[in-house]
C-alpha cells in the first residue's frame, strides 16, 4: 500500500471532491484548518520555494490525507504541514493514525531528500504522539517534543445563565457596566450581528489592521495575498458555518470577530476593533456577547486560538498546549530549529510569502 502523492496545485485542486470525502469520515477531532479550502488557498498563495507534497490513501483499511509539503531551510530539507507558522491547529486527517504515522515514518526512511520531519502545532492532547515517539523508537530514528505555544478554548454550557454564573463576578457585572456605559456616553444603542457576506469579510479585515496599525505592528492582513486568501477560504465554508461577529453604533462597525463553525465548534480567527472607541471596551463586550449568542445556538466549543492573553482567562477558557514534534535520521534538530527561527524572525506567525 503506498501513497498517492500530488505534487502541483492543478492536481491538488482536482482531487476536491475526493479531499472531501475523505475528510468527512476523518473530522471528529479535526478543525477547519485541517479542510480542503485552508490547505489549497494556502498552498495557492503561500507555497513560495516549497514543493506540494499532499499524500492521499483512500483504501478499504484506512483513509487519510497528509497535507504537506517540503521546505529547504538553506541546509536540512523538512516535511512539514502545510501552514506552519500560520495555523493554530494541524493534524493527521485519517480513519486509522497509527497506520498512517507507520506508513509516514517509512516513506520518509526510504526518501533520501528529506533530513526531517516538523509536525508544529499539534495539540499536547492528540493520542498519537506517544505512539509515535515509541514507533520512531523502534525504526532507529530520533524524536523529540517541545511546547510551541498556549492555546485556549471555552467548554460551553448549555445555558447563557449558566455561562455567566461560571464568570468571576467582577467579571460578569463589569460586562453589564461596561454596556450601560458606552450606551450611556455613546448615546446610542449597542448592536450585535452575525453577518456571513463578503463585505462584512472586508469590515473585519479593516478593523483588525485598524487595531495592530494602532500597535504598530504588522497585522494578520498585512499583504493583498493575504486576505485574498482569507476571502477564498471563507467562500469554501458554508454560509451557515461562517460567522462575521460585529458590535456596531449607528450601523458602524466598532469590533469584529471572524470565526468558523465545524463540528459544533466555533474556531475563531482574528479579531479587530477600531481604537477610537477602546475606552468603551467593545471587544470584551463583543466577546461575551459572542459567545451567548454561540451558546444559544447550541455550540459546544468556542475555542480562542493561540496566545496568553489575559481576557481569555477571563473568559472562562482552558488552557491547553501546541507542541513542536522534531523526527530525523540523524540528530539533526538543533541545526534545524536555527535554520526554521531565521525563517520564523522574519514572518513570525504569520504565512511565509
Amino acid at each position: 500500500m503506498k501513497f498517492q502523492v500530488i505534487n502541483s496545485l492543478r492536481e491538488f485542486d482536482s482531487f476536491r471532491d475526493k479531499y472531501d470525502q475523505i475528510f468527512s469520515v476523518c473530522s471528529n477531532d479535526l478543525t477547519p484548518y485541517q479542510s480542503f479550502g485552508w490547505n489549497y488557498f494556502y498552498s495557492k498563495y503561500f507555497s513560495g520555494n516549497n514543493i506540494l507534497n499532499l499524500c492521499l490513501l483512500d483504501e478499504p483499511e484506512i483513509k487519510a490525507i497528509l497535507p504537506m509539503w517540503r521546505k529547504d531551510y538553506n541546509g536540512p530539507k523538512a516535511l512539514e504541514f502545510i501552514g506552519a507558522r500560520g495555523t493554530d491547529y494541524l493534524n493527521f486527517i485519517t480513519t486509522n493514525k497509527e497506520k498512517l504515522a507507520d506508513m509516514l515514518l517509512d516513506y520518509f526512511i526510504q526518501n533520501q531528500n528529506l533530513d526531517i520531519i516538523y509536525l508544529e502545532d499539534i495539540t499536547e492532547t492528540e493520542s498519537i504522539i506517544e505512539w509515535l515517539e515509541s514507533k520512531c523508537s523502534e525504526k532507529g530514528l530520533y524524536f523529540q517534543k517541545i511546547e510551541n505555544c498556549p492555546v485556549f478554548f471555552i467548554k460551553l454550557p448549555k445555558t447563557s445563565d449558566l455561562y455567566l454564573n461560571s464568570l468571576s463576578k467582577r467579571t460578569a457585572n463589569d460586562f453589564h457596566y461596561d454596556i450601560r456605559y458606552a450606551e450611556k456616553h455613546l448615546r446610542v444603542k449597542l448592536e450585535y450581528i452575525v453577518e456571513k457576506d463578503e463585505k462584512a469579510l472586508l469590515e473585519h479585515i479593516k478593523l483588525h489592521q485598524k487595531i495592530r496599525e494602532n500597535k504598530n505592528t504588522k497585522g494578520s492582513y498585512y499583504k493583498k495575498e493575504i486576505s485574498d486568501f482569507m476571502m477564498d477560504f471563507i467562500q469554501t465554508i458554508s454560509p451557515d458555518n461562517r460567522r462575521i461577529s460585529f458590535l456596531k453604533i449607528d450601523g458602524n462597525p466598532i469590533a469584529s470577530i471572524l470565526s468558523v463553525v465545524h463540528n459544533n465548534k466555533v474556531f475563531l480567527v482574528t479579531v479587530g476593533f477600531d481604537p477610537e472607541y477602546q475606552k468603551y471596551t467593545p471587544g470584551k463586550i463583543l466577546f461575551i456577547k459572542d459567545i451567548l449568542n454561540c451558546i444559544e445556538f447550541g455550540y459546544k466549543h468556542y475555542d480562542l486560538s493561540r496566545g496568553a492573553e489575559d481576557y481569555k482567562t477571563k473568559l472562562g477558557a482552558i488552557q491547553k498546549n501546541n507542541l513542536c514534534i522534531y523526527i530525523s535520521k540523524d540528530n539533526i534538530s538543533e541545526d534545524f530549529k536555527k535554520a526554521y527561527q531565521l525563517v520564523k524572525d522574519g514572518v513570525g506567525h504569520n504565512p511565509d510569502l
